[in-house]
């Protein structure tokens, strides 16, 4: 059986994706009777409970459409995307996910009686998969009636069976709310099922997330919509579809983020190199974290951490993880420690009994895992900086160098021999050492300074642990297209070819050329140019056309686009 697993609103008209479960059959409750006793009352109660929702929630929920660029084909392309979102201050912040978002270069807000707001995006974080935008409020018209704004509740005190409402934008259609229960509150991603772990931006966001699962129904275009309980309240942030189930950011962490967001921009977290796993089931001792490995010359092994140890505590909180479900929990005391001050842990050194001592760490401040991509357009590739957690990923000594993203065919690293890939890492241009994706423009721009033509360049560049040499012919770099008007010509007329046998059916047998289909008009006032539907076209420029099959409708289209030949 085939698995997915991915956000709901990564594509361009966002789809249903999930995961295709096994289910198996139950037989029938023994307080069956009892809940058929209750049936009577839960209408009522029902309906309350959407009607609270209704009034509270549904005026904040937002459809967010959205304009993002993604590095492919050594091009930063744009495309379109489509979530949904919340109001959650008067201020008009609205929160959603990092993967509806976090990589747009332009929003728009949809709001519930139909209003359009651009929105700016605040600040975005793609290991809790929370964004917060911002609407442009001096955009609206004088007398426009305040935001309605949603408020969150405690997502710690929710509990499998709670009645949860599902509200947002499904396949980017208008606000809509889905109904159901809460089936799980601390749901993880198992390794030994699912074949990849959910990661953004290089972040793999279980390391952080256990989501509340619940079966009222979402789409494709809900990621970034509340989940609401039956008191109206905001307990989490819809992200991830799974078959029949749904899956969401809990409230808490999202409300905690999205301060964050809004106070400064980013989200500051710690980082101490010390990688964790659940306590082998062996393991005479039944407490604490156990330390699967240690990064060299990080916070945790200048501390004299050792794999193998056993956390007990970190500043006195006693820490346990018996099973995956409860690693995520470690995670989020470590990364929540203060950036930069001392925190205490208390190790059981290798797991031997009675061996316990107190170590004092001085935390980091966590890089992002990878760089933005950018495009080189003189190099006809998309390419990165390397931060410390991508460099560890790596295995590399240290972030010096250009990892490339993506390729463009036919274009200069395409054309190299060997050719550079994506995953290469670029490490010296015309013998000097590459420091940055800075540092390898600074040295494009100064080799090819007052040339026209592509200058040939030794590059040195690594694949895997070997290094390499090879020859690419840079240009200078481009200026950044603008979008405007067309520069090319264009005929205002449709046209098809004359044909050999249409030539033969009008006594034209031998000729060459375009039979003119339908004219448009041009000019600020309709203006049509001197032709006619049926006018038969035989030379461009004094220049014969050379059409004479069906194929060649695309080759008369180029030419009548070229720029006229200059005059001499």
């Amino acid at each position: 059986m085939t698995t997915s697993f991915k956000p709901a609103s990564l594509q361009v008209l966002p789809v249903a994706c999930g995961l295709l479960l096994l289910l198996t059959g139950m037989a029938a409750w023994p307080w069956a009777g009892t809940a058929r006793a209750a049936e009577a009352a839960a209408p009522a109660t029902a309906d309350r409970a959407i009607e609270r929702v209704l009034a509270k929630v549904f005026p904040a929920l937002v459809r967010v459409d959205v304009v993002m660029v993604d590095g492919d084909g050594g091009r930063l392309n744009k495309r379109r995307g489509a979530g949904s979102g919340v109001v959650i201050s008067p201020a008009g912040h609205v929160v959603t996910n990092h993967h509806v978002a976090g990589r747009a270069r332009h929003l728009v807000c949809r709001m519930a009686d139909g209003e359009e707001i651009d929105a700016d995006l605040v600040g975005t974080d793609p290991l809790a998969d929370i964004a917060v935008m911002k609407l442009d409020l001096a955009s609206r018209p004088a007398g426009a009636k305040p935001l309605a704004v949603a408020a969150f509740g405690d997502s710690d005190r929710v509990r499998v069976g709670d009645r949860v409402f599902a509200l947002g934008s499904p396949a980017a259609v208008s606000q809509s709310v889905t109904a159901g229960i809460v089936s799980n509150t601390s749901m993880v991603q198992p390794e030994f099922f699912w074949p990849f772990t959910l990661k953004l931006d290089g972040e793999d966001v279980g390391e952080l997330v256990r989501w509340i699962a619940h079966d009222a129904v979402i789409f494709g275009g809900n990621s970034g919509g509340p989940l609401v309980n039956a008191g109206g309240e905001i307990v989490g942030i819809n992200e991830i579809g799974l078959g029949s189930l749904g899956g969401a950011v809990p409230g808490n962490l999202a409300k905690s983020v999205a301060e964050q967001l809004i106070a400064t921009g980013r989200v500051d977290r710690s980082w101490i190199g010390l990688e964790a796993q659940p306590l082998l089931k062996d393991a005479r001792e039944r407490r604490g974290v156990l330390v699967a490995g240690v990064i060299a010359d990080s916070p945790a092994d200048k501390a004299g951490i050792k794999p193998g140890d056993i956390v007990l505590a970190v500043n006195d909180t006693a820490v346990n993880c018996l099973i995956p479900d409860e690693l995520a929990l470690f995670n989020r005391i470590v990364l929540g420690l203060p950036v930069g001050k001392p925190a205490t842990l208390r190790i059981l050194g290798g797991g031997v009994a009675g061996d316990e001592k107190t170590v004092t760490v001085t935390t980091m401040r966590r890089e992002r895992t990878v760089a933005d991509d950018e495009e080189v357009r003189s190099w006809g590739m998309t390419a990165r900086d390397f931060t410390r957690m991508s460099a560890l990923e790596h295995r590399r000594p240290d972030t010096r160098g250009v990892q490339v993203d993506s390729v463009r065919g036919g274009g200069p690293c395409t054309d190299a021999r060997p050719p550079l890939e994506p995953g290469d890492v670029i490490v010296s241009v015309a013998g000097k050492q590459v420091e940055s994706l800075e540092a390898l423009r600074r040295a494009s721009r100064e080799l090819t300074a007052g040339r026209e033509p592509p200058v040939s360049v030794v590059v040195g560049f690594e694949r895997k642990k070997s290094q390499y040499l090879t020859v690419v012919k840079i240009g200078r770099e481009p200026p950044a297209q603008k979008p405007g008007l067309a520069r090319r010509p264009w005929l205002p007329a449709a046209t098809q070819v004359l044909t050999q046998e249409l030539a033969e059916a009008l006594n034209l047998s031998g000729q060459k050329g375009v039979r003119v289909t339908q004219v448009f008009p041009v000019g600020k006032d309709g203006e049509r140019p001197d032709l006619a539907v049926g006018d038969l076209l035989f030379t461009l420029d004094g220049e014969p056309i050379d059409a004479s099959r069906a194929e060649d409708a695309s080759a008369f289209t180029s030419a009548s686009q070229e720029d006229p030949a200059p005059s001499r």
